[in-house]
């Protein structure tokens, strides 16, 4: 069983994947470029390293942690990675 269970992995799985393609159009692409307007990033889906961001480094702002949904409440802070940014009209 164990045997089936590796080879399904090692040969059959992989012709499943897919291939690169997507890899090809980001190539050139910065981490700046796509921060800016993917609101997702790992720094801020990282509770950790939002609330060490806060309370250890006291950056100003800190590192927001990302909500779906809540993105306008995100802060840019470019010396720290946080690029994306929403004006709210108040």
């Amino acid at each position: 069983h164990v045997i089936v269970h590796v080879c399904f992995l090692k040969y059959i799985l992989p012709l499943c994947g897919a291939r690169g393609r997507d890899n090809e159009k980001l190539a050139g692409v910065s981490y700046k470029a796509c921060a800016t307007f993917l609101p997702a990033t790992w720094f801020n889906t990282n509770p950790v390293h939002c609330l060490r961001s806060k309370y250890v480094y006291d950056h100003n702002p800190p590192c927001d942690f990302y909500r779906c949904g809540r993105e306008e409440l995100m802060r840019a802070n470019p010396s720290i990675g946080c690029f994306l940014s929403h004006d709210v009209d108040t």
